[in-house]
């Protein structure tokens, strides 16, 4: 790698549990996915 080359690297770490219950409510969910979609 040359000097004053810059690298980016995500890590997203995804997991599920059993017997997991829903902690957002199906009217606010779509809000939060709403403003996640347009924060980027």
């Amino acid at each position: 790698m040359k000097p004053g080359t810059f690298t980016q690297m995500y890590v997203q770490l995804v997991f599920a549990v059993k017997n997991r219950d829903t902690l957002l409510k199906e009217n606010f969910r779509e809000r939060v996915f709403e403003y996640r979609r347009n924060s980027y």
